[in-house]
Parts: structure tokens; sequence; C-alpha cells
């Protein structure tokens, strides 16, 4: 039963394998498997040799063993203790509030219409036409006489403590730096995936058909298609990062990025005076101009505010949830939301109206501004000043926030890459497993074949010996597929040794020879050791009792 045994560890063992190809498992779990399937087969071909050799028993089925039995593999861990307050289940909804959020979604979407579109188009008008017409810079210019202003000087600082340019060369550097590792990192895997397919193709055609399950070109396929998918990502942000190298090499955004690098005082000396016929001019203007400037600023900021909201309650599901808490129900939840939907883009859409209309009083009195100071070149010359100074400031932010989220894209698509490069290296790890024990078994069978055609020449000289005293004509040769070495030349010593045995001059089996010397008979001896079990001292025994 020991055998019967061993064969079904091996079906055992197998059915683990295949699972580990399958699954893709790693070697960590799947070497301890296939050193324990090493084990399992030498024990069983050991058990094999001897049961045909002297014990000659029937080999059970495995279906008729006896079951094992059973036993605790692991012990039950202690169920942690909950608090009696402890909420388990919060934030998960019913099917019927699942479905009443949905169908608020539905409405929500449609009492809201384009509103949220409306109010973004609404805040780049405005935006556009500020920086059309130069503004806040020309107020900017002549709110302070002899430099710029502390509000100007303060938006320098904040982007120098951002780091100030050259932090946007080290984010420049860092970024490509990352880009590269993942490119490198992806030509590496594409590689060693080329040559591992070419080497379960070599082995395929070298081995026929022991090796067809190697040729499984469908990881090889899902791999390069992923390999694909990254390399593609890649290129796109390569396209965005060459865009965003095109505009800083632009010279007036150059000369913009540059003035935030200066000290105040290079600052202030840069700055043109101005005459004091305009600055008499001008002054009545800059305050009304400052306050319809906060105006609209407020109102910009209300419009943000509004549209963040509104985004939250189309989603809904948050605000839904805290009405269910509150102990409303599903139905009483959608109303109360749709309510506070329609409400908030009302506001929104008087809120853009109202932008409109500050925008218009703005430019009327920029225009007016504007002409008080027409003909003074100084003024002229600090606006364009002032005017890129604030670009500069702008750039940098715009530019800072591009390169730190292109860094954070490529820290991420490396994580990705990474499990890619083990999940392959998984894969190039289990094909060279499989080719390894295939050519295990192909080199066993070999043997195998080599051995068994030994032991029937060996077993037609015996008996024809035994029956009619002569050696029977030696066996065709061997297939020349066994011949796996090169043979070199017989020496006398051993043509001497292949001559053919005479049956009195044959060697018996050590057990066998040591009875037939007391003078039994080769079948009496043989029978005897079956008997015993191939126990010597046993059949001994038994025939000298016989006799």
């Amino acid at each position: 039963g020991v055998i019967a045994r061993l064969e079904a560890a091996l079906k055992s063992t197998n059915m683990a394998k295949q699972l580990g190809k399958k699954m893709n498992i790693g070697p960590a779990l799947i070497n301890p498997v296939n050193s324990l399937d090493a084990v399992i087969n030498n024990k069983k071909s050991v058990l094999v040799k001897d049961n045909q050799s002297i014990y000659l028993e029937a080999v059970p089925s495995v279906g008729s063993l006896a079951p094992i039995k059973k036993s605790v593999a692991a012990h039950p861990a202690a169920v942690p203790k909950f608090k009696s307050n402890t909420e388990v289940f919060v934030g998960m909804l019913s099917k019927r509030e699942m479905e009443a959020l949905s169908e608020y979604q539905k409405e929500a979407q449609t009492a809201l219409g384009d509103a949220i579109d409306r109010s973004s188009e609404a805040e780049n008008r405005v935006k556009g036409k500020l920086e059309e017409v130069g503004l806040p810079g020309s107020i900017e210019g002549d709110q302070c006489e002899e430099g710029i202003s502390n509000e100007m000087w303060g938006k320098v600082v904040r982007a120098n403590e951002n780091g100030g340019l050259e932090e946007i060369r080290n984010l420049i550097v860092e970024k490509e730096k990352l880009a590269a590792m993942a490119r490198k990192m992806l030509t590496n895997i594409e590689f060693c995936l080329q040559q591992e397919q070419e080497k379960d193709e070599s082995f395929r055609e070298r081995y026929k058909d022991s090796a067809a399950e190697v040729s499984n070109q469908k990881y090889y396929l899902d791999l390069k298609k992923d390999i694909a998918h990254f390399v593609g990502m890649l290129d796109e942000a390569k396209s965005a990062d060459e865009k965003i190298m095109v505009h800083l090499d632009k010279i007036e955004i150059k000369e913009s990025l540059q003035l935030i690098g200066l000290r105040r005082e290079e600052l202030d000396s840069r700055l043109p005076k101005k005459s004091s016929k305009a600055a008499a001019e001008a002054n009545p203007l800059i305050e009304a101009l400052s306050s319809a400037l906060g105006k609209l600023s407020a109102e910009m900021e209300r419009r943000e505010k509004l549209t963040a909201e509104l985004v939250e309650l189309k989603r809904g599901d948050r605000k839904f949830k805290e009405l269910l808490r509150s102990g409303k129900n599903s139905g009483e939840a959608r109303i109360e939301l749709l309510r506070v939907v329609q409400e908030s883009a009302a506001e929104l859409s008087a809120v853009v109206e109202g932008l409109g209309k500050s925008l218009e009083e703005v430019l009327e009195l920029e225009k007016m501004f504007q002409e008080a100071r027409e003909g003074e070149e100084a003024s002229k010359l600090r606006d364009l000043y002032m005017a890129s100074l604030n670009k500069g400031i702008s750039e940098f932010h715009k530019v800072h926030a591009q390169l730190v989220e292109g860094i954070s894209f490529y820290k991420e698509l490396g994580g990705q890459i990474e499990l890619l490069q083990q999940t392959s290296e998984d894969t190039i790890y289990t094909r060279g497993l499989q080719r390894r024990e295939i050519q295990m078994h192909h080199t066993r069978r070999l043997e195998q074949e080599e051995q068994e055609a030994n032991d029937a020449l060996e077993a037609a000289k015996l008996e024809g010996g035994q029956r009619a005293g002569k050696v029977p004509p030696p066996l065709p040769p061997k297939p020349s597929g066994l011949n796996l070495y090169p043979k070199f030349p017989a020496t006398e010593e051993k043509r001497r040794l292949d001559r053919p045995l005479s049956p009195k001059s044959m060697p018996l089996e050590p057990r066998l020879a040591s009875i037939v010397e007391m003078g039994f008979h080769p079948d009496t001896a043989q029978r005897a050791l079956q008997e015993a079990k191939g126990d010597l001292q046993l059949a001994i025994d038994r025939l000298l009792g016989n006799s």
C-alpha cells in the first residue's frame, strides 16, 4: 500500500504545480512543492524496483486505500470582541436606498443642466479679459511711488518659498530621470521576455511532444500587451513634457520667470518712475477701480465655492448618507437634496450673471484709467513691467504644479512597472522550472528504456540458459536516440568482459547466489526468497526446515 500512497501524494503535488502555473504563483511557494515531488518520485522508484524484482505484490488502486485519519492543521483563533457602540456597517446602503440615490443623481443632473459648464466659461472669460487689459498690473504699478507694492512683493516671496527657479530646474531633472528609468525598465522586461520566448521555442523544437505544454503563448502575449500599454502612456507623458519645455523656452516666459528670482531692491530699481502729472490724473480712478476689482474677486470666490458644492451635490452620496443618519427615509432624503441642488443652482446662475455686470464695470473704469494716463510713456512701461512680473509669478505656480503632477505620474507608473517586472520574473522562473522538469523526465525515460532493454536481454539470457542450456541470440541494437554520449574504442579487457556468459558463469542475485551455494536449486531458492519477502535468513530457515 505504500506505493499506492506515494502515487496519491504525487497526484496532489501535480495538482499543486498545475495550479501554480495557472495562477502564475511565484517560486517562493512552488519550490517546496517541486522538492517534495522529487523526494516522492525517488522513494516510489526504489520501492517499485524492489517490488518488481523481489516481492512481486499487486499494487492496490488509490481509490481502494483506507482514508487517512484527519488531524488538526490549524487551531482556531479567538474572535476579537467589538465594542458595543461600534457601528460595523456604517455607510452601507440597502438596495432600496441605492435605488433612491441613483434616481436622485439622474434628477440632479437634469436640475443642474449646464450650470457648472456655464460657471467655468464665465471664469475663463473674466480671467481672459483681465489679462487682456493688463489688470491688476496697471493698478499695482501706480499704487507705489518708489517701487513695487508690498502685495506684489508678497507674491514674489511666496513663489520663492516654493523653491523659486532652482526648484523648477530640480523638478525638471527629477522628472526626466524618472521617465528614463521607467522606459529602461520596460525595455529590459521586453528583452528578457523575448529571450525567454525564444528559449521556449528552441526547447519545444528539441523535445517535441514532451514540451508541448511549455509553449503557452498567452502569458507572453498578455505581458507584451501590458508593456505596449505602458509604452503608450510614456509616449503621451513625453509629449506633455515637451509642451512644457517648449513653453518655458519662450523668451517672454523666460524673462518673466527671471524676475521672481531678483531681490526687492533689484525689482524696485527696474520699475520705471511715474510722472507727478500722471499720478494726479490717475489717482482718483485708482480707488474706484480697486473697489470694483475687489467686488469682482469676491464674486469669483463665491462662484468657485458654489461650483464645488454643486459638484459634490451632483454625486450626492455623502449628503444622502448624512440625511439617512439624521432619521430621514430614502424618499425624504432624495427630496431634500433636490431642493438644495435647485437652490444652489439658482444662486450660481445669479452669481454668474453678476460676474458679467461686474466685469463690464471694471473694464469701463480701466478704460477711463488708461485714458487719464494716455501719453505717459513711463506709465505704460510700469504697466508692462508689473504685467511681466505678474505673469512670471503665475507661470511659476502653473509650471511648478505641472512638474509636480508629472513626477507623481512617473512614480506611480514606475510602481506599476515594478509589479509587471516581478510578474515577468516569476513567469520566466516558472518556465525555467518547467523546462528543467521536462528535461529530467525525458532523461529518466531514456534511462528507463535503456534499463528495460538491458533487463530484457539479461532475462532472455537467463531463461534461455536455464531451459536449453544455450545463450539466446542478442537483442536488436538500441535505437540511436539512446546513444547520448560518444563511445570509446573497446579494450581487450572490455572485449573479454563483453563476451556472452555461459549459464554456469552467469552471476546471480547475491541473496539467491548464497542459497544456491548451499546446494539448493535456483528455482527453489527463488521461491523461498519470494515467500520470505526477500528475507535471506528466513528463506534459509524455511528451506532447512523443509529438508
